[in-house]
């Protein structure tokens, strides 16, 4: 594998982080590129590197991980999220994966299959640890709900920070989205108030 996959740990427990740290740091072809435990920092890591998977810790009391997933979906919409938790919670991870997650592993899994999940979310595909996997209607990881667009935004603010993405100005913006200037500024302005983000 030529590139590397990056990966942010998002995690309010050092000892787990560490851990997670030393697991993907035996792996040539992945990468972390960050680590941190709250939402400012994580969201700053997605913006400034955008990495490949976040591994997100879903029991941080402290961050709304739902809105979180959504958030980083609408940032870096290639970024993939995997949750994870030490114990099993079907309902909430069924509205993880619906926010726009890529799927689910449990911290009690072993590292093999951490492993596993990372490479498989890499390739696309959505993973559900095989203790909650039969959980999921169907009995099949082909029947987990696939992640719907986030709907923090609207269409047209989705377009904005899209173009905002490809290095579009303001007035390049208006032009191709046939809108004033001064409309521009307030969608983007919606956005930032939206996400919760000091700038785009």
């Amino acid at each position: 594998m030529e590139n590397k996959i990056s990966l942010l740990i998002i995690d309010d427990n050092n000892i787990l982080r560490e851990g997670l740290v030393q697991i993907f740091s035996n792996q040539s072809e992945l990468v972390v590129v960050g680590e941190c435990d709250n939402e400012q920092t994580a969201i700053e890591i997605v913006k400034t590197k955008s990495p490949d998977i976040i591994i997100l810790n879903i029991n941080i009391q402290t961050i709304n991980v739902l809105e979180l997933t959504k958030k980083i979906k609408i940032i870096s919409p290639n970024t993939k999220v995997l949750g994870t938790s030490q114990h099993r919670k079907v309902g909430f991870t069924r509205r993880l994966i619906k926010a726009g997650a890529s799927g689910y592993v449990s911290q009690d899994a072993g590292s093999k299959e951490v492993i596993n999940a990372v490479f498989e979310v890499a390739k696309g595909n959505l993973y559900a640890c095989p203790d909650i996997k039969y959980l999921f209607s169907g009995s099949s990881q082909k029947n987990i709900d696939k992640p719907k667009t986030p709907e923090l935004l609207t269409k047209r603010e989705s377009q904005l920070v899209r173009l905002i993405k490809k290095g579009k100005s303001s007035e390049e913006i208006a032009i191709l989205l046939q809108i004033s200037p001064q409309t521009v500024v307030t969608h983007r302005c919606n956005v930032l108030k939206k996400l919760g983000i000091n700038g785009l």
